[in-house]
């Protein structure tokens, strides 16, 4: 949407003669549009300082209110416009230049209908039960842990409800009953929060539970009983991700074979998770859910459900970038 639609707008408005060329009187600090009054980066106020004190500038006032996003702020007439994700979805904001207080803050109209369309899709597909939610194992499946971040806090206490919470998606996992996740019923799902819930045991002997893992891998994938496990061998499993890292490099070419060898996968293992025997308690989840401060329900509502699925995501950094234009009152 931003490539098709915002580069071709932000190219009209700096090219149009009605805002570059604006026969509009500005005020003081008046800064309209990207770039300024007349669209080329030059204020039209005067006696402005040539370097700043040493103390550096004032701050007259600090908000976090305007959410995640790189859009830049127009000013006029005592207003700050500018654009932020709030909650997961884009809003162009409107503050008091004065004291920073928020004036108000909208969906644009289209974005919105779209917004719309796309969250009554998505709970139709994830909705199993039809009850206008989306339950925890629905949403990780989908969204993976990040879903956690746009679950609204709850009041009450944080510990109970990360064991109500981890016991319930516990159960729900442990196929075999055996009161350990293995990476085939968890891992995909967790992805690569499962590392991180298994917890380091500083008391294990780390060489031996290393061997041990590397033993029950190469029972489970080594296929043509070469004594090697490829990386079509490996896929999907819990040495997918790190294979890589294990897979031990000649110093000429600084390149791995795509082969592990019994020895290499144990010495990666000891290296890189030393102490994990690779499987989930239901104590070490609960744990993990009391660390990463999960302070919400465990469901998606629809107006959480917009917040998972809307805005910019971008992994250089989420958030609209662009900066809204003043023109007269509009």
């Amino acid at each position: 949407m931003r490539s098709l639609v915002c580069a071709p707008l932000v190219a009209a408005l700096l090219f149009s003669p009605a805002l570059v060329e604006a026969q509009v009187p500005y005020g003081p600090g008046d800064w309209p549009q990207w770039r300024g009054p007349r669209g080329d980066g030059i204020s039209l106020d005067s006696g402005l300082l040539k370097e700043w004190p040493q103390e550096g500038p004032p701050v007259v006032w600090r908000v976090d209110s305007v959410g995640v996003a790189y859009s830049s702020i127009a000013v006029k007439d005592g207003r700050i416009y500018t654009q932020g994700d709030l909650g997961g979805v884009e809003h162009v904001i409107c503050l008091d230049a004065t004291g920073g207080q928020t004036i108000w803050a909208v969906q644009p109209e289209p974005v919105a209908r779209l917004l719309a369309a796309r969250v009554a899709g998505e709970l139709k597909q994830l909705d199993k039960n039809g009850d206008g939610k989306v339950d925890e194992l629905e949403a990780l499946t989908r969204f993976g842990w990040s879903w956690n971040q746009y679950n609204q806090p709850i009041s009450g206490d944080l510990a109970a409800n990360a064991k109500q919470r981890a016991t319930a998606l516990f159960n729900q996992l442990d196929k075999n009953m055996n009161g350990k996740l293995e990476f085939a019923e968890a891992g995909n799902l967790l992805r690569e929060q499962f590392e991180r819930i298994d917890a380091e045991d500083k008391s294990a002997d780390g060489a031996q539970l290393a061997a041990a893992r590397s033993g029950a891998h190469f029972t489970s994938l080594d296929k043509d009983g070469d004594g090697r496990i490829s990386r079509p061998e490996a896929r999907g499993s819990a040495l997918d991700r790190n294979f890589s890292r294990y897979d031990a490099r000649d110093p000429a070419t600084n390149k791995g074979d795509e082969l592990l060898s019994s020895d290499e996968l144990t010495q990666g293992l000891l290296k890189s998770e030393p102490g994990r025997d690779g499987e989930i308690t239901a104590e070490e989840l609960e744990r993990f859910y009391i660390q990463s401060n999960v302070k919400g329900d465990g469901e998606l509502v629809v107006s959480e459900l917009a917040g998972t699925v809307g805005g910019y995501r971008n992994g250089m950094g989420d958030g609209p970038r662009g900066t809204p234009t003043v023109d007269g009152d509009r």
